[in-house]
């Protein structure tokens, strides 16, 4: 499963994915039928910084591996 969010979350702000996993775990998982096989994978986006040498790290969505119960 692929949870992509409509804004993606900074990096440094990824604290804000708390709210996120506490729906996916105590809610949507155990009433879909399904079981998690893993920890859930974060996709991130690398923004080059223009003028600079640093990165900027973006959030774009969760993956977590799952199976039928």
């Amino acid at each position: 499963m692929v949870y992509e969010f409509d804004e993606p979350v900074d990096y440094r702000e990824r604290g804000k994915l708390i709210e996120c996993y506490s729906e996916l775990y105590s809610y949507w998982l155990p009433k879909s039928g399904y079981r998690y096989l893993g920890n859930p994978v974060e996709l991130v986006e690398m923004i080059s910084l223009q003028g600079t040498l640093d990165i900027g790290c973006n959030i774009k969505a969760i993956a977590l591996a799952i199976e039928p119960n």
